[in-house]
């Protein structure tokens, strides 16, 4: 089962998917000692502080809600794939450390032509593969809404993120924007128990 979440910055979208993920995980996996994950794609960066105070709110957030925590800034595929609930926190973070990390998988340099099946096969799949063991909640943003034009990476970026946010959305029962911190259900009923038990 998927659910994906969806919003702009600050607009409450973690809230709202770490809400679904404990949902979730009581409403389907309650019987399971370890089977809330928490699977953080922000890689660390002492020397940037922004990066880390982001960090440290969002392990704030989730502190006392039973989530274990994956670090996994690349690479989904190297997560085994076992029963419970995987929030995923967040494509966006993904998807650029693929393209632009020291050790993403479709890093290419300026003027490479991504191939849409390589982000699938490193992003799409291994999503796949968890949401078949287990249950998944994305967290995704809406990063191209600004109507601006960027240099062609970037606009490669964003148009992949879309891609793949569309793809994710196609696939999922549930699919919330969050406005204001409120969820506005685009795809479901909006809610978990009623929408997604067994």
């Amino acid at each position: 089962m998927m659910i994906v979440v969806t919003g702009g910055s600050g607009s409450g979208k973690s809230e709202i998917a770490e809400s679904y993920a404990v949902q979730l995980h009581k409403a389907r996996h309650a019987h399971l000692d370890e089977g809330l994950f928490y699977v953080a794609t922000m890689k660390r960066n002492p020397l940037d502080e922004e990066t880390e105070r982001r960090i440290g709110r969002h392990l704030q957030m989730r502190s006392g809600k039973g989530f274990r925590t994956i670090e996994c800034p690349v690479c989904l595929g190297r997560i085994r794939p076992e029963a419970g609930v995987y929030l995923i926190e967040d494509l966006p973070n993904l998807l650029a450390n693929e393209m632009w990390g020291e050790d993403g998988a479709l890093r290419g340099g300026a003027g490479k032509t991504m191939d849409p099946g390589d982000a699938a096969g490193c992003i799409l799949e291994p999503l796949e593969a968890l949401a078949e063991a287990g249950d998944v909640v994305v967290v995704t943003g809406n990063v191209s809404s600004d109507g601006l034009r960027y240099e062609s990476g970037t606009e490669q970026y964003v148009w992949l993120l879309n891609r793949i946010g569309a793809a994710l959305a196609a696939r999922s029962q549930l699919v919330v924007e969050a406005v204001c911190g409120i969820p506005v259900t685009a795809k479901g009923s909006g809610t978990i128990p009623e929408t997604l038990k067994v």
